[in-house]
């Protein structure tokens, strides 16, 4: 089995070089250009990070995060578990989650761009207002105005979602979470205050009125302009190795309650 260690820090070169070791004394061998699993070093950016410059062979890689202290929604195994972590998948007794992705496609009036998500798309005007029509499967919904518009996918929803009062949701549930910032409620404006979920099978399309809108998702932040933006569920998925025994609610309870 080939491993390739991703860290976006240099200050994880230890870390990097206990794994290296670990790995050459379960007979892995260390294959960066076609690696069997990517040992990711750091926080939930660092798994986001490792998502993206690997977006091309998904299909054929799988995800293994060692957790350096950071907060790690996506991580069982910290520094002090790295000989644990070999022991364990060298026996075979890690299992495989398949996490879909979302993809989005950005018209900005000159090109069409396609990307792809795991946590979360962000919507928001540099100098004014947003104000944006959103459409779920073709349907009105809103003409949203306010500050910004956050989706989320059930993984994403323990990040910026959860800090702007969106819920927390078991990945298990396919759903997509739309999260308003700030919205505008006055005599002539009426939005909802709230978040919506609907199902990931759905189409969410977003017709924007405001030209210096941009738009991000997970760490990546786009500079081209927004006039319309179609989010649906995408055939791409992520493969992330974790313990059998670790359930979602004590990773909740683990990350944010004492």
């Amino acid at each position: 089995m080939k491993i390739s260690i991703f860290s976006k820090y240099s200050n994880n070169q230890n870390i990097v070089e206990t794994i290296k070791q670990e790995a050459m004394r379960f007979d892995f061998e260390i294959d960066d250009y076609n690696p069997d699993i990517i040992i990711y070093v750091g926080g939930d950016g660092t798994f986001l990070n490792a998502i993206q410059n690997n977006i091309d062979r998904l299909d054929d890689v799988t995800f293994l995060g060692v957790n350096n202290g950071s907060l790690g929604f996506f991580y069982d195994f910290c520094v002090d578990e790295i000989d644990e972590m070999f022991e364990m998948l060298d026996a075979g007794l890690l299992k495989t989650r398949r996490i879909n992705l979302m993809q989005g496609v950005l018209d900005s009036g000159v090109e069409q761009l396609e990307f792809y998500v795991f946590n979360e798309v962000r919507l928001a005007s540099m100098t004014n207002i947003l104000k944006c029509d959103i459409y779920i499967d073709e349907q009105h919904l809103e003409t949203f105005v306010g500050n910004e518009v956050v989706i989320s996918t059930s993984c994403g929803s323990t990040g910026l979602n959860r800090s702007i009062g969106g819920a927390i949701i078991d990945p298990r549930l396919d759903v997509y979470q739309i999260t308003p910032i700030a919205p505008l409620n006055s005599k002539v404006y009426s939005t909802l205050n709230s978040p919506l979920i609907v199902p990931a099978s759905s189409k969410i399309h977003i017709k924007n009125y405001v030209k210096e809108a941009r738009l991000s998702f997970d760490y990546i932040s786009l500079d081209d302009d927004v006039y319309n933006l179609d989010i649906y569920k995408s055939n791409l998925f992520v493969n992330v190795l974790f313990k059998p025994e670790k359930s979602f609610i004590e990773n909740v309870k683990g990350c944010f309650i004492k």
